[in-house]
């Protein structure tokens, strides 16, 4: 366990950083899915804009 108030602080900010990059990498995750499904069913147009309205 971090001993300074520094060590702590980082310790807090990693915790809650690695809460939220899991968040987005799972979001990542369904979309590329869902782009990979679309074009596995030849659907251009509806992979394209899975493609698009997850890229922002």
């Amino acid at each position: 366990m971090a001993n300074s108030v520094q060590a702590r602080k980082r310790a807090r900010q990693a915790t809650e950083q690695r809460a939220h990059n899991m968040g987005q990498r799972s979001t990542l995750r369904t979309a590329i899915k869902k782009v990979r499904k679309a074009i596995d069913a030849g659907d251009k147009g509806a992979a394209q804009a899975v493609f698009r309205s997850r890229r922002a």
